[in-house]
């Protein structure tokens, strides 16, 4: 039987941020109980379609994890998303990388972080966590979940499998069922993560996870990744899993710990 998590209690704290001109969202902000006045920071990036509590609350068991070891957890919806304002076809694929930049540089202005900060990105928001590293020298450490690491591949898998849904072209397509703006899905399928891949200090350590059955994104893009990243990887995929991360799952735990490691120094290895 599975364990249940436990609640462990932490300071929340709600932002309101601002994003694209006139668009702002709420963040919240999870704190450790602590004497100390600084911690380590994790900033959590969504998958598209998604919001800032992830899949039944993922994104908050992820932060309840983290706050319990010390560290604190930065979620905020993207624009179009959950509590933020807009409504997701109204947004490109560069409104959503400078959103994701403003949501990173509010969390490494604020006061009670220190110098140790991660990022964690789920599928699209793996995609913009690793499109962010050049820009960010300071942050060394990157958590991804299945990330789209080209468009263009992304299509030809969706072609193969015939998974672009009736009646929509390559050009406009949707996603869980809600259409995405023509702009968004033409600059999608030119993203390509391998030149920003190449700008990234081989310094940085990147986990990169994903399941064996994941029909959204397919393993060639793992390959891809693995093939052309030059920095410090650890990499996973997972028998049985799909393109939801289950937060009672070994790679949410290998994902929490590896994100302790790397901001605490603890001791790590993947889950048996």
């Amino acid at each position: 039987m599975t364990k249940q998590p436990c609640y462990f209690p932490h300071t929340k704290k709600i932002f309101e941020i601002p994003l694209l001109g006139n668009i702002s969202s709420l963040g919240i902000l999870h704190t450790p109980f602590s004497q100390e006045k600084v911690f380590p920071l994790v900033i959590v990036l969504h998958g598209l379609a998604s919001s800032k509590n992830g899949t039944k609350r993922s994104y908050f068991h992820l932060a309840n994890q983290l706050v319990q070891a010390g560290i604190s957890v930065l979620r905020v919806d993207l624009p179009g998303h959950g509590d933020a304002e807009g409504f997701l076809h109204e947004f490109s694929l560069n409104d959503y990388i400078q959103a994701s930049q403003r949501i990173i540089e509010f969390g490494l202005s604020l006061p009670q972080i220190s110098s140790s900060v991660a990022l964690f990105g789920s599928s699209f928001g793996g995609s913009l966590s690793l499109l962010n590293l050049p820009f960010f020298p300071t942050i060394q450490h990157a958590a991804v979940w299945a990330p789209t690491i080209q468009g263009s591949l992304w299509l030809e898998d969706a072609k193969l499998s015939s998974s672009l849904p009736q009646g929509l072209s390559p050009e406009n397509f949707s996603y869980q069922g809600i259409s995405l703006g023509k702009t968004f899905c033409s600059q999608f399928l030119e993203l390509d993560l391998l030149v920003p891949l190449s700008k990234i200090s081989e310094q940085v350590s990147i986990l990169y996870l994903q399941g064996e059955d994941d029909a959204v994104i397919s393993l060639r893009h793992r390959d891809l990744f693995t093939k052309n990243f030059a920095g410090k990887l650890s990499y996973r995929t997972y028998p049985k899993m799909t393109h939801h991360l289950c937060v009672h799952s070994k790679a949410f735990q290998d994902i929490v710990n590896w994100l302790t490691h790397q901001l605490l120094g603890t001791s790590w290895s993947f889950s048996l």
